[in-house]
């Protein structure tokens, strides 16, 4: 649901926009209800996660409210897409850094039948689906996004659990293609074949799909950039970002939001020479040209011969020391303070600054209270 906002907060309204064609099929997937096997895949991103998270947030009946209410306060339409209906979806889950049975064990805490108190693996999970199924429960719709992150257990979650489940559930998996050697088939190719009685894929690095996205994509940088500062053009901003971005392996849907989160914060004026070498065109210079702009802190002064910069990329790089769901904050500090001296010793204020500065780089994991680098444990984004 977070990747479907675009980059909103809680405190403004979704900046999802366009996708139609590709929500519609994921719609589609959803309220035929067929057990079976259905994959979103393309290039790092490309959208797919905000894709089925659209579906996911229209399921969700509070964030439905909160975009119902986001499109009466816009122009009292609905969404453009198809509408899955509220409670479509029973069950949805990240599959980074999980096993199998880690995996098995999330769905059954969610209310995929009934809440389990007791933990379940992926069998047993799959042996009550199964009989709830046989025995005239609907066939229950679950997500799984991202099965790639699931590092050295994405093909082992694919054969031993998600494949198997297809059989009995509508199972909808995002992922980025990942390959093995000795010619054993790729991830995708794993999970679609005898999935159970229905398969699909949608490409989202197909010619045509990129085509879209390069459209959706301008779209949704002017929509965002929109009134923001009367001396940027928004529509020329967005005719630049879309003429130059490459719909695939170069994440250019998570670009975008970076760009726009930099310049509603820092307009440029679009009628100055050269105002386009302002606009980063890579995630990397992105990034640095946050670093670069940070501001040192005002609660502390920092060490001799450091700079904010360093202290916020010596904070993020702490961070990326954590596994799965990231290092709750009272371990982060303990990864950033290993082998500095006194004075350089950093606190819960300076997570503050940092999240407060860069916030667009962490994501925060709120049902473990840990951040990812976005309570607290914190992983680094992207």
């Amino acid at each position: 649901m977070q990747a479907a906002r675009g980059g909103a907060r809680l405190d403004e309204p979704s900046w999802f926009t366009g996708r139609t064609v590709e929500v519609d099929r994921v719609v589609g997937w959803v309220r035929a209800r067929r057990p079976g096997m259905y994959v979103v895949t393309g290039s790092a991103g490309t959208g797919k996660s905000a894709i089925v998270g659209r579906v996911v947030s229209l399921s969700n009946p509070a964030e439905r409210e909160r975009l119902y209410q986001d499109r009466l306060r816009a122009d009292g339409r609905r969404w453009e897409h198809a509408d899955p209906g509220e409670r479509s979806v029973q069950v949805h889950a990240h599959a980074r850094a999980v096993t199998a049975d880690l995996l098995g064990e999330q769905l059954a805490r969610a209310e995929l039948l009934l809440r389990q108190e007791l933990r379940r693996n992926a069998n047993e999970l799959l042996g009550q689906v199964q009989r709830a199924v046989e025995e005239g429960m609907a066939p229950p719709v679950v997500v799984v996004d991202g099965l790639d992150e699931a590092r050295g257990e994405a093909f082992s979650i694919a054969e031993d659990f998600l494949v198997r489940l297809a059989v009995h559930a509508v199972v909808i998996v995002s992922t980025r293609e990942l390959r093995r050697g000795n010619g054993r088939p790729s991830l995708v190719s794993t999970l679609l074949p005898g999935a159970g009685r229905s398969a699909a894929l949608l490409d989202l690095d197909a010619a045509d799909a990129q085509d879209r996205g390069r459209a959706n994509l301008r779209a949704y940088v002017a929509a965002r950039l929109s009134g923001v500062d009367q001396a940027m053009d928004a529509e020329l901003v967005a005719d630049h970002l879309a003429g130059g971005a490459s719909m695939t392996g170069s994440r250019p849907f998570l670009l975008a939001r970076v760009v726009t989160d930099q310049l509603r914060v820092a307009p440029i004026d679009t009628d100055a020479e050269g105002w386009q070498d302002a606009v980063s065109d890579s995630l990397e210079a992105a990034f640095e040209a946050d670093l670069a702009g940070t501001q040192p802190p005002a609660h502390r002064s920092l060490p001799a011969g450091w700079t904010a910069t360093r202290l916020a990329r010596h904070l993020l790089t702490a961070l990326t020391w954590g596994y799965g769901a990231g290092l709750p904050e009272e371990e982060w500090l303990a990864v950033a303070n290993a082998g500095q001296t006194d004075d350089a010793r950093v606190g819960a204020d300076d997570l503050s600054w940092l999240l407060d500065r860069l916030g667009r780089y962490v994501v925060q994991d709120g049902e473990k209270e840990c951040r990812r680098a976005s309570p607290r444990r914190w992983r680094r984004s992207g």
